[in-house]
């Protein structure tokens, strides 16, 4: 290999690893949800972290999961709900999946209710800034 070639050898591996650095970047932080069809939450967030086993999400509302990413605007997970909180999905296990597009989040959350039933929840989320 010709010296010369070396740094573009070194920015081809490198740039895919910072690519992937920052778009799992762009997710973290909170967001607040803006639409559902579970019923209008105005105080709904959630709240992207890394942890050790990948991207941690949590909402304020009783809920929480652990993500991988699946796709370079998709980040798939398994969770479950507070099993002190109240209402129907109380203790409840779920899949779920997000999608970023722009500046939008939209997730997709379906819930073993232990009964066969698998309600699917849908909501969109945007950034949360402070004084919203």
């Amino acid at each position: 290999m010709r010296p010369a070639a070396l740094p573009m050898v070194l920015a081809a591996l490198v740039l895919p690893v910072s690519a992937e650095a920052e778009q799992a970047e762009s997710i973290l932080g909170e967001w607040q949800q803006i639409a559902t069809n579970a019923g209008a939450c105005l105080t709904c967030r959630i709240a992207f972290r890394t942890g050790g086993r990948g991207i941690v999400v949590s909402a304020n509302n009783g809920w929480t999961a652990t993500l991988a990413r699946t796709g370079p605007t998709d980040l798939t997970g398994d969770g479950h709900w507070d099993p002190q909180g109240r209402g129907w999905p109380t203790g409840r296990a779920f899949t779920i999946r997000f999608r970023q597009d722009g500046d939008r989040l939209a997730m997709t959350m379906v819930v073993d209710t232990g009964t066969g039933q698998r309600p699917t929840v849908h909501a969109t989320f945007v950034r949360s800034w402070q004084g919203v």
